[in-house]
């Protein structure tokens, strides 16, 4: 199962784009979290380490992704200042990988910050179109963070925040699998 939830832009000056969208379309964000990644590209077999900096809105879904531009790899300016991908809620990423392998669409990105995979952006499809692939189970993390405009950490109400939608989002998607 995959469920649109954001579109993903590529910027070149994170706190000039949030200015610009609060300004031009009345949008909040919530407050910008760094985490560093290993971006791994399958077709290469090149690989990026890059700290990530990235903000949603706080009204959605669907969300914008704002991502400051970092690197010469997928990241990097020259993919952005333009809708950069479609993301997707996925209850199974290695899985995914594998259909996408079998239809012959192209991965251009696996990004890990651990073993396993935390997303995976495609290569272009047949109608231009890139999808990013998000592991359902972040879903109760990324909706307490726009919720509350606060990145979720340690602290009890954060903790708290995120358990609380995490098993919401768990029992919904329980219920509405095919």
């Amino acid at each position: 199962m995959t469920k649109f939830f954001h579109i993903g832009v590529i910027v070149d000056d994170l706190n000039q784009a949030i200015q610009y969208y609060q300004d031009t379309q009345g949008l909040r964000f919530a407050e910008p979290a760094t985490k560093t990644f290993n971006v791994t590209n399958p077709q290469t077999g090149d690989s990026e380490v890059v700290d990530l900096t990235v903000t949603y809105s706080r009204s959605g879904p669907p969300y914008l992704e704002l991502i400051q531009a970092v690197g010469d790899g997928l990241f990097s300016i020259s993919n952005g200042q333009q809708i950069w991908y479609y993301g997707l809620w996925d209850r199974d990423i290695n899985q995914s990988i594998a259909k996408l392998k079998q239809a012959n669409q192209l991965i251009d990105g696996i990004i890990s910050s651990e073993s396993e995979p935390e997303a995976i952006i495609t290569a272009p499809d047949a109608y231009g179109v890139r999808y990013e692939y998000v592991p359902i189970q972040l879903q109760g993390i990324i909706k307490a963070w726009t919720f509350t405009g606060k990145v979720p950490d340690n602290n009890k109400w954060s903790a708290f925040l995120t358990v609380i939608f995490s098993i919401y989002y768990t029992i919904k998607n329980i219920f509405s699998s095919p």
